[in-house]
């Protein structure tokens, strides 16, 4: 549907580990993680005026979109296409540009290549590019939190499933994206996946781990 609109896309977070451990979907994942630019949701939102054609058994819902119902969609997860029959769906999340300060101990292959850029240690200055922050990232190893724990939460009572986390990484580890491949089919993966998926799962990310 994504490549019949013209739409940039990519495979993301779990799905993408899925891909590049084994070049299949992680097999107890009931869903599917995309990503797509701001200028793609925006298309989806209004596409000329007219709905997406969606295939009968499936269905679009856009967040904030006068063309297409809401139904569980958000600003996290602005745009979710859902199979009616089985349940299965995927989840988009729009990328938006921002200039910003990035530092990690992951580091892309083009990192040395950019000393022009460093402003203390290991801080660089770049274009950066991520989704809306929110609990759904809460697991990411390497995403800041960005909203303040109440200091009269007690370690007991923490619930790190309401954590919000920003996940924002450099440009050039997403773009330009290339052709990887889903069992029989080809997709767009981000340009630089493994830190990529370091950045997000952490070092062992190549180690299956089953989350609740």
């Amino acid at each position: 549907m994504l490549e019949n609109a013209q739409v940039v896309y990519w495979i993301d977070s779990g799905t993408l580990l899925g891909v590049y451990r084994a070049q299949q979907l992680v097999p107890w994942d009931y869903n599917v993680d995309i990503g797509v630019t701001a200028a793609g949701l925006d298309y989806l939102r209004s596409k000329d005026t007219e709905p997406l054609e969606v295939t009968e058994g499936y269905e679009l819902t856009v967040f904030n979109s006068s063309l297409h119902e809401a139904g569980e969609t958000s600003t996290a997860v602005p745009v979710r296409f859902v199979d009616t029959t089985l349940g299965f769906y995927a989840n988009v999340f729009a990328f938006e540009e921002s200039q910003g300060v990035f530092k990690d101990d992951v580091k892309s292959v083009t990192a040395a290549d950019m000393e022009e850029n460093v402003v203390g240690n290991g801080f660089l200055v770049e274009t950066l590019v991520g989704p809306e922050p929110s609990e759904i990232w809460h697991r990411c190893v390497h995403c800041p939190m960005i909203q303040d724990v109440d200091d009269s939460i007690t370690s007991k009572d923490f619930d790190v499933n309401t954590v919000t986390k920003q996940f924002r990484v450099p440009r050039d580890w997403l773009f330009p994206l290339r052709t990887c491949r889903v069992e029989l089919f080809e997709v767009k993966c981000p340009a630089q996946t493994a830190p990529y998926l370091m950045y997000i799962f952490g070092n062992r990310f190549l180690t299956p781990e089953l989350w609740d």
